[in-house]
């Protein structure tokens, strides 16, 4: 990295736009970044992380042009350090999950904006959560079915609640199949209260490969719609319009 890329890199700080300025809708954060993927800088180095309600965007920082789009639900996990953000995305593409890593100086902002939009997802899905002692019962229900009927118990069980991921954790741990277990892993991606805790089902699981499995399965099961989604977010903001 050359002395101008690295000054660039270290000068950036946190963007928290007006409602309608350089954004799609109100309560998108923008953080400038530079990129560490290889990919995304042939296209451009210095980028803007936007925060949204659907998940994370890459946009180009001086047009605004989006570069990527990654919704919350395809997210593996992210991780951070003082002047870095990383995170973990399931490319169907190449089918095995992917790493993205930035360098910034306000990680802490955007780990603050990641909070703030997830903690909004929670408290709507909060109304649906299986409580503690529904959940006492439900396990002891389930420990009295047969081991052969208890996949489907759990996925007829899931349809209509929501469970944290310690509580998806405890109902895999119940079957003895890796094979039921990734099929209630799949069956759970969108019942978890705590969905950015997904990856706490998916280290019940044997080996990377069925982890992959499990991901293209919800890729493929969700195609249409995070092809939607993704379109969606990958629209050009257009300041001077908005």
């Amino acid at each position: 990295m050359g002395a101008a890329a690295s000054q660039a890199a270290d000068a950036v700080a946190p963007i928290v736009p007006e409602t309608g300025e350089h954004c799609v809708a109100s309560g998108v954060s923008l953080f400038p970044a530079y990129s560490l993927d290889a990919s995304l800088q042939q296209r451009g180095a210095e980028v803007l992380i936007e925060i949204g309600r659907e998940g994370f965007r890459i946009v180009r920082a001086k047009t605004l042009e989006p570069l990527a789009a990654f919704p919350f639900a395809e997210v593996h996990s992210w991780s951070h350090g003082p002047t870095r953000f990383s995170f973990k995305y399931y490319d169907d593409r190449v089918r095995t999950v992917v790493d993205y890593s930035f360098r910034l100086n306000c990680v802490g902002e955007l780990l603050a904006a990641i909070n703030r939009v997830i903690n909004e997802i929670m408290s709507e899905r909060e109304g649906h959560m299986v409580s503690g002692s529904e959940f006492a019962a439900l396990h002891e229900a389930l420990a009295g079915q047969a081991p052969d009927a208890r996949l489907a118990f759990i996925i007829a069980t899931a349809k209509d609640k929501f469970f944290t991921a310690a509580q998806g954790r405890q109902l895999m741990a119940s079957l003895d199949s890796n094979f039921d277990k990734m099929d209630v892993a799949c069956a759970l991606h969108q019942r978890l209260v705590d969905q950015t805790q997904f990856s706490v089902l998916l280290g019940q699981l044997e080996s990377t490969a069925d982890v992959d499995n499990v991901w293209h399965r919800i890729s493929a099961s969700k195609k249409p719609q995070f092809q939607a989604l993704r379109k969606s977010m990958s629209k050009v903001v257009d300041a001077a319009s908005a």
